[in-house]
C-alpha cells in the first residue's frame, strides 16, 4: 500500500499526525526497516526535524530518534542503522 501511495505522488516527507512525526520516523518507531528504506528511495528527509513543542523529542531528526530508540527499546534495530548510514553517506557525496 506505501509504495502505490508514494508512487501516486503521496509526500514521503509529510507529517502523519499532529505529533509532528514523518512517515519515516514512524517507520523508525515502529522498527520497519522494509518502510524505511522505501521512503528514503522515495525522498524521505532524515534530517527534517520532528515538531513537538513542549516535547523532548521537538527538533530531533530521524537519526536522533534511532539512537533514542536504541537505548529505550530492546530491538534489533541494525537494519535502520544500516539504512540511515548509506542514506547518509550517499547525501554526503558530491
Amino acid at each position: 500500500m506505501a509504495q502505490t501511495a508514494l508512487a501516486a505522488g503521496c509526500p514521503a516527507d509529510e507529517p502523519v499526525d499532529t505529533g509532528g512525526l514523518t512517515p519515516l520516523n514512524a517507520a523508525i518507531l515502529f522498527n520497519r526497516p522494509d518502510l524505511v528504506a522505501l521512503l528514503l528511495r522515495y525522498g524521505a528527509d532524515p534530517q527534517r526535524p520532528i515538531r513537538r513543542p513542549g516535547k523532548a523529542s521537538d527538533g530531533w531528526n530521524s537519526y536522533q530518534l534511532q539512537g533514542f530508540l536504541k537505548q529505550k527499546r530492546p530491538l534489533d534495530r541494525s537494519a535502520i542503522d544500516r539504512l540511515l548510514d548509506r542514506h547518509r553517506q550517499a547525501s554526503a557525496r558530491p
